[in-house]
């Protein structure tokens, strides 16, 4: 157990230095530079942490949850005005894929795509999509 943990921290290292993460951390830096950026997130994590106290109360106000759902709704399109959370979602989005493809060929290589033979299709593949990416 003690391989799999020294590979996963090796993996985590490996993802960090990616040009996917580093492009997160840039956009975020350039977020939180961002006044306007920094007080529409903040703004957005207030109003979540008060619907989802106001959904945990046991006879919830409806009126009250739907004026938070309407206030969220509001600084969501603002933020999707707004450069720097633009780009940040867009970097977010970009490591969240390929998360998904480090998740996905972990499965395949875990649970039975090792020595079948379909070993140099999929490494084909890998490479191909590496040069679309």
């Amino acid at each position: 157990m003690n391989e799999v943990f020294q590979k996963t921290r090796e993996l985590g290292e490996a993802i960090r230095r990616s040009p996917e993460y580093r492009a997160v951390k840039a956009a975020e830096d350039r977020a939180m530079g961002s006044e306007r950026a920094s007080q529409t997130m903040q703004r957005l994590i207030e109003l979540k942490s008060r619907l989802e106290s106001a959904m945990s109360e046991n006879k919830s106000d409806w009126a009250q949850l739907e004026s938070i759902r309407l206030a969220i709704d509001e600084a969501r399109t603002e933020a999707e005005g707004i450069e720097e959370l633009v780009a940040l979602n867009d970097a977010r989005g970009e490591l969240e894929a390929m998360m998904e493809k480090v998740t996905s060929l972990l499965g395949y290589l875990v649970m039975g795509g090792m020595g079948d033979g379909d070993d140099d299709a999929l490494s084909a593949r890998i490479h191909q999509n590496a040069r679309v990416n």
